[in-house]
C-alpha cells in the first residue's frame, strides 16, 4: 500500500510561491540591467551627435549617415552635453570624421565616420561618345546622382553643353565634367574672317585668313589680307577677330 500522501502536482499555494520567486528574479535582473545601462553612455547618442554636427555644417539638401558603432561599446555616461568637432571633412566633402567627446565625470572621445550624400540632377552621356564629338541633345540624358562622389565636378543642365566638344572619350552613363569639355570652333583654318580694331569711339575693320581653328575666347593668328602681316586677336562668338591697337 502507498503511504505517500503528497500530491504529485504542486499545490496552488506552491505554484503561486514559485511564480512570485521567478517574478522577483526577473525584476531584480531588469533593475540591475537598468542600473548598468544608466552607468554607460547610450551608443545611439554618439551616432546622433555626429550626424547632427555634420548636418548643421553640410546644410539643406544633404543626407547624413553615420557609420555603425559597435553596440558593445561601454563608455561612462556623460554628465554634460556631448562635444563634437570635425577632425577631417568639411565644405563639400563626402566623408567626415567627427570627434564626439565627454569631459565629465570621466573624459573620453570617440571618432565617428559620417557620410554625406548630396543628390542632384547630373548630365551623363546617353551613349558611348568619342573624343572630339560635338554634343547634341540626343547625346545626353539627365540622372539623379550623389554629387559628393563627383570629385571633378559635374554639369547640371544639358543646354549648357550642347554644341561643345568632348576633349576625351566618354562611356555611356558617365557624367560630364567641365574639364572634359571645350567650346566648338567657330573659325576654321583658311576661313576668311573679319578683323575688328577699336579705340575710343572709333572702329576699324578689315579682312584676313585664319591660320588655325579657334573657339570663342581663344587667341588666333590671322594673315591680314591688306598688309600680309600676321596679327593676333581674340575670337568673338560671332567669329570676328578682335585685334588690339
Amino acid at each position: 500500500m502507498n503511504l505517500n500522501t503528497e500530491s504529485p502536482v504542486p499545490s496552488r499555494r506552491r505554484r503561486i510561491a514559485i511564480s512570485a520567486l521567478l517574478l522577483i528574479g526577473l525584476l531584480a535582473g531588469a533593475a540591475e540591467r537598468s542600473a548598468e545601462a544608466a552607468d554607460f553612455q547610450p551608443v545611439d547618442s554618439l551616432r546622433q551627435a555626429a550626424e547632427a554636427f555634420v548636418r548643421a555644417q553640410a546644410g539643406a539638401g544633404a543626407d547624413v549617415v553615420a557609420d555603425s558603432i559597435d553596440a558593445r561599446m561601454r563608455l561612462p555616461a556623460c554628465a554634460a552635453p556631448l562635444d563634437t568637432s570635425s577632425t577631417n571633412g568639411g565644405g563639400g566633402s563626402a566623408r567626415w570624421t567627427v570627434s564626439v567627446r565627454c569631459t565629465a565625470p570621466q573624459a573620453w572621445a570617440v571618432y565617428v565616420p559620417v557620410r554625406v550624400v548630396r543628390r542632384a540632377a547630373v548630365v551623363v552621356a546617353a551613349r558611348d561618345l568619342p573624343a572630339g564629338s560635338v554634343l547634341s541633345a540626343a547625346d545626353l540624358r539627365v540622372e539623379v546622382r550623389d554629387t559628393g562622389s563627383l570629385s571633378q565636378g559635374y554639369v547640371g543642365d544639358p543646354a549648357q553643353v550642347v554644341g561643345q566638344v568632348l576633349s576625351r572619350p566618354l562611356a555611356a552613363g558617365t557624367s560630364l565634367t567641365p574639364a572634359g569639355l571645350a567650346q566648338a570652333a567657330v573659325v576654321r583654318r583658311g576661313d576668311l574672317v573679319t578683323l575688328v580694331s577699336r579705340s575710343g569711339g572709333f572702329e576699324v575693320r578689315g579682312q584676313g585668313k585664319a591660320l588655325a581653328n579657334a573657339a570663342p575666347g581663344e587667341r588666333l593668328s590671322v594673315e591680314n589680307n591688306s598688309s600680309r602681316r600676321i596679327v593676333q586677336g581674340q575670337v568673338a562668338a560671332d567669329g570676328t577677330v578682335e585685334i588690339p591697337l
